[in-house]
Formats: C-alpha cells, sequence, structure tokens
C-alpha cells in the first residue's frame, strides 16, 4: 500500500487534478473522460454540497462547474466555494485562487447569473471541444515538468 501512495505523490505533482461538478452523469463522463485522456487527473462530483465538501477537504488546480447544477445557484455557489477558502489552513488558502470554468448546455443557463462578477477563468457553451478547454486548462494552470 505504501508504494501505490508514493506512485500517486509522484503522479499529482506532474498533472494538474481537476474537480467536475455536475449532476449530469453524461456531461460529467464526457469532461472525466476526455481530459483524463489529456493528462489530467479528475474527480467528478454530482452536487454543489458535495463539491464544497470535498473542496474544503482537498486542494485542486481547476474546477469545472455545470451552469445548470441544481441544488445550489451557480454564483451561490462559486461564492461559497471562495468564502470557504478564507481560514487559515493551507490548502483553503490555495484553493480560494483555484481558477474555475463554467460549462453550459445552452445559453439561457447562464441568464440568471452576472458571470463577469464571479471571478472566472472561462465559460463555455455547448457545442465546444475538449481539447479547447484542455487548452484553457493548461494555459493557466501550474504543471512542474
Amino acid at each position: 500500500m505504501q508504494k501505490q501512495n508514493t506512485t500517486r505523490k509522484r503522479y499529482a505533482s506532474q498533472y494538474l487534478e481537476v474537480l467536475v461538478v455536475s449532476g449530469d452523469l453524461s456531461l460529467s463522463q464526457f469532461l472525466t473522460d476526455g481530459l483524463m485522456e489529456s493528462g489530467f487527473w479528475m474527480s467528478a462530483v454530482r452536487s454543489g454540497l458535495q463539491a464544497l465538501e470535498v473542496f474544503r477537504l482537498r486542494g485542486f488546480d481547476w474546477l469545472i462547474i455545470d451552469a445548470a447544477i441544481s441544488d445550489l445557484p451557480l454564483d451561490e455557489l462559486i461564492l461559497r466555494l471562495r468564502s470557504d477558502s478564507e481560514d487559515s489552513s493551507e490548502i483553503s488558502r490555495q484553493s480560494a485562487a483555484t481558477p474555475i470554468v463554467v460549462v453550459a448546455g445552452i445559453p439561457q443557463e447562464l441568464e440568471p447569473f452576472d458571470t463577469s462578477s464571479l471571478d472566472l477563468a472561462a465559460v463555455l457553451v455547448a457545442p465546444f471541444e475538449l481539447d479547447e478547454l484542455a487548452s484553457i486548462l493548461r494555459a493557466i494552470g501550474k504543471v512542474d515538468d
């Protein structure tokens, strides 16, 4: 078991870790499978409340949030992710600056929100290519080469 842990740490330092937040199983699978093939470490949760819990316990290099997440309004989820990051733990300090990409199936999913005030790294509306998303993640992310 010790050997597996050291292997995970070695790879974690080489690849960006991404958390996908989507209640849409097909979207979540599309993003996680596609980005994993592009060399990212992927995790996925199905609700905003799960995202808050996982985000508090573990650091991620990126968050990808489905604009149609149903249990919390998008703007509230992002504000809570940012505010939960203000405590003194190392993971929380790093998480406060974690870039967020919002993806939407249709433009109307974004209409209730002022995305310009949410400090987002990008907003993508379908259809978009996984290569486009991977390029965005790599451009801003930090990878130890």
